[in-house]
């Protein structure tokens, strides 16, 4: 009776290591096919990150995902890692090569590769706007910040007028409005962040901004949020001038320099 309760036990296990073997085999391969458009290479990762900007995590995460998020960030890298994360900066902190071989683990959302465990694919942003960074380098750049539920205002000298640089309404750090406040996330910012800054502040002395959900929209429900605003106080436009964004510009059937002045265009009449 002994022995055959051993051969039951016997089979049972050669069993279970046969099929074991045969799901490991039909086990489909992790690695993916790098992208090489616009690719730095493949760099080891630590707690201190290559790309500082945000971790962003997706389970459907894909190489062309992640230059969108970035490309909207106007950033001058971006790099997958791990098969689901994304990095955006525009410097690289540090630079450990590693061979691509480590970098070939599967995108969660395509078959292209994602990076590895601590093993980041850095790409250059072709599509970066160097000079949307110039006033950042030719003029002072103030930066104003307050916690959710606070009015935030900002305020320029006598002949200078407000132009947001950037705006963030959510969270992106620990550190900022964090004294117990439940936070849920560091990864989220409200999309319309600038828009609306721009919208109410920008060409003016003052302005005052509410953070609140009423006016940004909720981000990240659960976690207590900040608005911070960085702004530079410039010369106002010209009369028939506007503002696009980077510089004073002439309107349409004028010429000249938008900060100082714009002369009408004189039509030529052919007879």
């Amino acid at each position: 009776m002994l022995r055959y309760f051993l051969a039951i036990l016997l089979a049972f296990s050669l069993a279970g290591n046969v099929q074991s073997l045969s799901w490991r085999s039909r086990r489909p391969p992790r690695k993916g096919v790098i992208v090489n458009t616009g690719l730095v290479g493949c760099y080891k990762d630590t707690s201190r990150r290559v790309l500082g900007f945000g971790l962003m995590t997706s389970s459907s995460m894909t190489v062309n995902g992640c230059r969108k998020r970035c490309q909207r960030e106007n950033t001058k890298y971006f790099g997958v890692e791990n098969g689901n994360q994304c990095f955006c900066g525009n410097v690289m902190r540090f630079k450990i090569r590693k061979p691509k071989k480590d970098c070939k683990r599967k995108c969660r959302g395509s078959g292209e590769a994602c990076g590895g465990p601590w093993r980041i694919l850095v790409y250059r942003n072709l599509f970066y706007r160097r000079c949307s960074f110039v006033p950042w380098k030719r003029f002072k750049i103030s930066k104003a910040t307050t916690c959710e539920w606070q009015s935030l205002t900002l305020r320029c000298g006598r002949g200078r007028v407000i132009r947001v640089v950037y705006a963030i309404y959510g969270r992106r750090n620990r550190h900022v409005c964090a004294k117990n406040k439940s936070i849920k996330t560091t990864n989220c910012r409200a999309r319309n962040s600038k828009k609306i800054a721009v919208k109410t502040c920008d060409g003016k002395r003052t302005c005052r901004l509410k953070a609140t959900n009423g006016v940004f929209g909720d981000p990240c429900i659960g976690t207590f949020k900040y608005l911070s605003v960085n702004y530079r106080c410039a010369k106002p436009c010209a009369k028939n001038a506007y503002f696009n964004g980077r510089v004073c510009k002439c309107k349409r059937g004028y010429r000249g320099h938008g900060n100082d002045r714009c002369r009408k265009l004189r039509t030529a009449w052919i007879r």
